[in-house]
Order: C-alpha cells, then structure tokens, then sequence
C-alpha cells in the first residue's frame, strides 16, 4: 500500500475524530438526537427556560423583618406541630410555607427548621379530621428557601394543622430538631385568609427577639414583598431632608371620592448598600388619619400600640382596620428612621396601598406632600418622588397578587428541580453517546492498524519476493551476458596463435562488451548511483558492437526512466545488434529513437538477409525483453532485403 493510501486512511479517522468533538458537528450529539429521547429533554428544556423567565424571583437579600414561628428543640419531629383555625369556617383551595431564613456565625440556612417532609391535615365543619396533603419530599437540596404551594380541593374547614413528619438536625446538632417556618399563607379565590386565623402550636419560642406564633402570619418573609422583576421610574418616597429637621413630614393620597376600605399595606425600601440595607429610612413611628372634605380636620385612623414599629426590612408592614370611609388618607411620620447619631433622620418608603377586599384602590391616585420638591434623582435612570409611592412599584419590582407571587415562587423551584433533572438525564445521554462514538472510533482505529499490519506485511513479502526476482534477473543477466562473453573469451583464447589479429580484437571487444554489462548491472543495483544519459550509453553500445558495420543512431529524445526499464531498453537494444552481428550478414544498421505522441519508440534496421518470422519460434529472447518492458514490438523481414525492428513503449519514471 502506498505512502498516500497510508496518509488517506489516517486523514480519514482524524477527520471523523474531529467530527465527533466538533460543536457544529457533534456525531454523539446527532447520533442521541437520532436514537434517544434526548430532543424530547432538550425541547422540554427550553419550554422550562421560557416559563421560568415570566415566573417571580426572590429577592437577592435577606428582606429582615422577622424570622416568624419556631417550635420547641425536641429529638423527633412528630411532637411539632403549627394550627390555623377559624371558628365559623374558612373556604379554602391552597396553603403556601415560606422557610426560614437565618444568619449565624456558621453561615446562611435558608431553610432553617423546614421539614423533609410533612402532611397537613384538615377539620371540616363536621369536626371530622382529614390529611388534605401529604409532601414526601420538599427538595431541601435544591430548596433555597424557596416557598412551598400547596393545592387542595377546594373546601370549607374549621382549622388546619401542618405537622412535620420528618425534620433535619438543626445545624449540625446530633438529636436535636425545631420546627420553623417564616410565613403562612391560606388562600381562597386569590385572597390570604391566614392573618384572620387564630394560631395555636405545640410549643412556640415568643420570647426570643424575631420569634413569634404571630409573626407567621405577618407578611413578613426573607423573600421580600409580592413583586415580578419589571422596575419602574421611581424607587418610592423619600422625605425632604429640610422638612425633617423643622417640622413632621406627611404625604397625603386623595381617592377622589369619598370610598371604603379595610386595610393599608405599607412597603419598606429595598436599600442600595450595605448601611443602607432592607427597612433604611422605615419610620419608626407613624400614624394614619382620615377626612371627607379638604377643608375637613384630620382625624385619627390608626397609631401603634407600640411606642416604635418593627422595622419590616423590604417586606410589608400590614395594618387592618375596621371597615372605614374617607377621600384623604395622611400618613404622618411622627419619629423618621435615625439608626444612631451619626445617620441623618430620613424616611424612605416604596409604596403605600389603601386596600379594600384585597384591591389597591390608591393606585395612581393624587398625592400631596409637605415637601419642598416634586423629586430627588437617585441615579442616571432612576428617581425618588411622591408620586412612586402608589405607581403599583415596588425598589425594585411591579407589586403583584399574594397568590401569583407566591405560587409563582414555587413553580419557579419545581421547574428548576425539574430542569436539574432534566439536565441530570441530557447529561447521561450525552456521556453514554460520546462513549458509543469513542467505542466505534477506536474498533475503526484498531481495525485500521489491523489492516496496515496486514499490509506492511504483505508489503514486506512483496518486496523480498521483488528483491527475490531482482537477484534472479541479475543472476540471468550476469549468466547471458557475462557469462556468455567470458566464455567466447576463454574459447578464443584457446586457439593457436598465427599472427591474426582478428581472434584480439574479438576479446578486446567482448571484453568491453561484458564491461558495460556489468555497468547496467551496477546500475541497476545502485538506483541512486548517476547514470550517463541513455542516448549516449546506446552510442557506446552501437560503437562497440557494429565496430564492423556502416551505422547511424538518431535521436530526437533522451527519456529518463527508471533502472529495471533502461536495463531492458538496453539488453533488448543489444539483443538486437547482436543477432545483427550474428545472422543478418548486413553491411549497414540505421538505429532511430524518437517520440510518437505519448509514446517513445526504438527503430532498428538492416539491410542484411532477412528470414522467415515466425512469432512464436522467432526472436524469443527479444519477445522476453518487451513483455519486461511492457511494450510493443513490431518485426518486418524480407529475404535479401533486410530485417526492420519496432519497438514502442511508454516511460516509465516510478523508483523500483
């Protein structure tokens, strides 16, 4: 096989090894499209990439506010358990848990005391007791606090009991387990009915600063406020400095008409810095009051039973009231947020709804200030003015229903447990095709290898066989010429010596003869020994042999050709002048070596006696030169006229 056949078959494999890593051409990757459920998995997973993509996200930050409800430190989990009940019936169609979140010198537990696992059970008007949901896994650990939705047929229920039924050892503490949870949410037709519950647990840590059964149902939560990451213009209100320092700032919101409401939802500010962190410039203390008319005097709606509020962090402070009906509603911030004597006093809120039945009836309504500026730039895009405190925006997203928000959330983590999964298989997919291609690429390769030794052995066989048949041919040529020379030489040696000078000249000549001989022969075994051009060498040979003869030798080309053909060219060119010598009895030989097309051809004639040709019985030593030469001869004899050679051949240049 030759270099070039090698070199295919080799450039061939690497080809398909480039193929099979190549990205726009992955054979593994084809091949599992092909014969796997792998499009199936991919197509599903762009689906999950482009419904995650309108779904909520938490928000990037612990929100603060309170931590919620935590149970006792008990050994199991069964003894824990959390009720909400409501005494003349509750319809209900979905519950929503939000883990706790905490920060300790260990690290962040974003699901700090969530179960493994947990069913909640239900007491319908009847008093029957039945298990409404049973989770067997919650995916703690894909579960970065993720809320967990809850579905349920919807139903008409007396309370609901939520009972872990498998919890985790609390930070690395052997036999030691709590139950917690950071917010509740009970939903019926979109609306969260948890804060009208009564909560009840198997034990509850009140005592500790953030615990509280109550804080489960105070909107209060690590993932922020019900918002979908769209920003608006405006990051809320921020307060007049100047005001702040001579007088009690308040911001005012006219519905237009006089209208009823239930409740007000005050949203913290986000923050943009460490110091100025989730709740910054939430006030302290503030109170709500209400008129009819413009010129009406303010009366009071609400005022804390504390002498300070909690600060909520980015979440809601939620305030109930007794149905009411009012056009103006004023917030007045009787203490600003100073966290300590080096902070400037300031009051910073997001948003500020007037609720009735769960709608927004503040959005987009009027507002006044007794501040000195419409607005106060905030960044290149961004701005702080009165008018953000009711444009539906929260600091960093547009404000959203509880129940889209939060079964949003959970979507958002089934989805991303589902796409783990998903990516889990593709991968597998992936690593079983690659090995099937590398299996196939290595059975070509070793096949190939298999096959070259094969080759270069066959190869080496043909090439001592070659060698074999190079020695016979030089041993053939050493005996016909050599050989046969060396013995007229002997014979003419042996003859009486009478002053004849012919007998001298025959040894001189075939003595030269077998020299030149032996030089075809050298040449032929020295194939990158320099060989004098083949024109000449034939005029040495015509000079030699027909010393005796009238002769001439045209040629119109020189070829170059490879020592095994210039050697038959040669022995058959002597062949010929030799038989010349011996039978023909002619005086004159013209010898012609030309080109005809694609063609070289040797014309030997003589005008000596000529013969009967016979192509079997005639010129069989002639006939084996041109079969080794792959050619073509032509014989024209006449009696008394003479004999006319023609040989035609084509050049062959190929190295032996």
């Amino acid at each position: 096989m030759s270099r070039a056949v090698i070199t295919l078959i080799f450039f061939i494999f690497a080809l398909l090894l480039y193929l099979s890593r190549a990205k726009k051409f992955d054979v593994a990757h084809w091949g599992a499209h092909q014969f796997t459920s792998l499009s199936q998995y991919e197509d599903r997973l762009e689906e999950i990439e482009r419904e995650i993509s309108g779904l909520p996200r938490a928000s990037d930050l612990d929100a603060r506010g309170t931590h919620g409800f935590h149970s006792n430190f008990t050994p199991t989990a069964d003894s824990n358990w959390i009720s909400l009940s409501w005494p003349q019936g509750q319809w209900v169609e979905s519950i929503a848990l939000v883990p706790t979140r905490i920060n300790t010198q260990s690290g962040t537990f974003a699901n700090y005391g969530f179960p493994r696992s947990l069913k909640i059970e239900g007491i319908d008007m009847s008093g029957r007791r039945n298990v409404i949901a049973q989770i067997a896994n919650t995916r703690l650990d894909l579960r970065k606090g993720d809320p967990l939705f809850v579905e349920i047929d919807r139903q008409q229920l007396r309370s609901i009991r939520i009972m872990p039924t498998d919890l985790p050892e609390l930070m690395d503490k052997k036999d030691v387990r709590g139950f917690s949870l950071a917010e509740c949410f009970v939903f019926d037709q979109g609306v969260n009915h948890a804060p009208s519950a009564m909560l009840q647990a198997s034990f509850s840590i009140d005592g500790e600063p953030g615990w509280n059964i109550r804080y489960l149902t105070d909107l209060q939560s690590p993932l922020g406020p019900p918002e979908f990451g769209q920003v608006g213009k405006s990051l809320g209100w921020h307060s007049d400095l100047k005001v702040l320092e001579r007088d009690i700032a308040w911001i005012e919101i006219d519905l237009g008409k006089v209208c009823e409401f239930d409740s007000i939802r005050v949203f913290g500010a986000r923050g943009d810095a460490p110091l100025k962190g989730p709740g910054f410039g939430f006030p302290q203390r503030m109170i709500f009051q209400v008129r009819n008319h413009a010129e009406e005097v303010p009366r009071l709606l609400w005022e804390p039973s504390h002498e300070l509020i909690d600060n909520p962090g980015y979440n809601i402070l939620p305030i109930s009231l007794p149905p009411t009906k009012a056009r103006y509603v004023r917030l007045t911030v009787e203490m600003p947020d100073k966290p300590d004597d080096l902070s400037i006093a300031r009051v910073l809120l997001s948003e500020w709804e007037i609720r009735y039945r769960g709608n927004n009836i503040a959005l987009g309504k009027k507002v006044t200030s007794n501040d000195g500026y419409e607005s106060i730039p905030h960044d290149s895009s961004r701005i702080w003015s009165r008018k953000g405190i009711n444009d539906g925006y929260t600091s960093s997203g547009k404000i959203i229903s509880d129940l889209a928000w939060i079964s949003g959330l959970s979507r958002r983590f089934d989805l991303r447990v589902e796409r783990q999964s998903l990516i889990e298989k593709i991968v597998e997919i992936r690593h079983r095709s690659q090995q099937v291609v590398n299996s196939f690429l290595i059975t070509i390769l070793s096949l190939i290898i298999l096959s070259l030794a094969l080759v270069l052995r066959r190869t080496l066989r043909q090439s001592a066989l070659r060698m074999k048949q190079l020695r016979m041919s030089i041993s053939s040529d050493l005996h016909d010429e050599v050989g046969s020379n060396l013995a007229t030489i002997s014979l003419l040696a042996d003859l009486p010596q009478q002053g004849d000078s012919t007998a001298l000249k025959d040894v001189q000549r075939l003595a030269r003869e077998s020299s030149l001989s032996l030089r075809e022969i050298v040449d032929l075994t020295l194939g990158d020994r320099p060989r004098r051009p083949l024109v000449e060498r034939m005029k040495d040979i015509t000079k030699l042999m027909l010393c005796d003869h009238e002769w001439t030798l045209d040629a119109d080309v020189s070829p170059e050709l490879n020592p095994l053909q210039r050697r038959d060219l040669i022995f058959f060119f002597k062949e010929a002048l030799h038989n010349i010598i011996q039978h023909a009895d002619a005086n004159h030989v013209t010898i012609r070596l030309y080109q005809d097309q694609e063609s070289i051809k040797l014309v030997i004639a003589d005008d000596g006696c000529g013969f009967d040709f016979d192509s079997e019985k005639s010129l069989l030593t002639l006939h084996q030169r041109t079969a080794s030469l792959g050619a073509v001869l032509l014989v024209e004899s006449i009696k008394q006229q003479g004999t006319i050679l023609q040989l035609t051949f084509h050049v062959n240049t190929k190295s032996i």
